[in-house]
This record gives structure tokens, C-alpha cells and sequence, in this order.
């Protein structure tokens, strides 16, 4: 119970710097390749194996 947790709190956390990159900084153009592409790959792969070990 306490990974699904942590898989919320982490996908939350990604969350919060999509929208500081956007409204803040508003250099999400920028940071799009290096920082975003990877960050929602990795959520779904987590999102894939959280759901096939916990069905």
C-alpha cells in the first residue's frame, strides 16, 4: 500500500514542475526533450507495472 503512495506523491511532484516550467520559468519549449519526454515515459512504465503486479 505505501508504494502506491509514493507513486502518487512522485507523480504529483512531476505535476508541480510541468506547471512551474509553464508559468514560472515559461521555458517549457526548452526543457520539453530532456526533462518532460522522459518524465511521462517513465510514468507509464511505472503506471504499466504497478498495474500488472497489483491487479
Amino acid at each position: 500500500m505505501k508504494y502506491l503512495f509514493i507513486a502518487v506523491g512522485l507523480s504529483i511532484f512531476f505535476l508541480i514542475y510541468i506547471m512551474y516550467l509553464t508559468f514560472v520559468t515559461k521555458n517549457i519549449k526548452s526543457k520539453f526533450k530532456s526533462n518532460i519526454l522522459p518524465g511521462l515515459f517513465f510514468l507509464v512504465i511505472w503506471i504499466a507495472i504497478s498495474f500488472f503486479l497489483f491487479r
